[in-house]
């Protein structure tokens, strides 16, 4: 995860794949030492990268919700709120 954090805090591209490459390197030494499958690898990355993604969202200063919600019949309403 520190990897990736990482990566979500630079702006420059190149840094950004060098930590994405670097944030792999620990689950294949994991396969390499028959600890792990590769599915559990890269089910684990794939968790570590959408927690750091939703941990960044929440540092974000847009607050506009959208929301659709099912109405009786055959209707849906459509709701958007700008916060500011």
């Amino acid at each position: 995860m520190p990897f990736i954090t990482a990566a979500k805090m630079n702006d420059i591209q190149y840094l950004k794949a060098v930590f994405y490459g670097l944030s792999i390197l620990p689950g294949l030494s994991r396969i390499n030492d028959n600890k792990h499958y590769f599915s559990q690898v890269a089910l684990g990355w794939y968790l570590a990268f959408l927690s750091c993604s939703a941990i960044e969202k929440t540092e974000s200063k847009n607050r506009t919700k959208f929301l659709i919600t099912p109405l009786s019949g055959n209707g849906v309403a459509v709701q958007v709120y700008i916060g500011i």
